[in-house]
């Protein structure tokens, strides 16, 4: 997600001739949908049992499963600057 925001953020930059504050809004419209459903999809699926450990209360796999993640990395198409 980081490239691709970094893409993004530069092809706007250029876009805009360098001026921030026309591209830094168009940057957030357009990834915003974008990171809001990776995060969904990567929020951790079972809870911890407080001791600071990394490891799950119930002894399930923690984290998104790989397809889906594979889904939400891969759902945004990049602009052609």
């Amino acid at each position: 997600m980081a490239l691709t925001a970094a893409y993004v953020l530069a092809g706007e930059l250029h876009a805009a001739d360098g001026d921030h504050g026309t591209a830094y809004p168009v940057y957030e419209r357009r990834l915003r949908g974008h990171v809001a459903a990776s995060q969904a999809v990567l929020e951790p699926t079972t809870r911890y049992d407080g001791d600071g450990r990394d490891r799950p209360r119930d002894g399930t796999a923690v984290g998104p499963e790989p397809e889906a993640a594979l889904r939400a990395a891969t759902a945004f198409d990049l602009p052609d600057y």
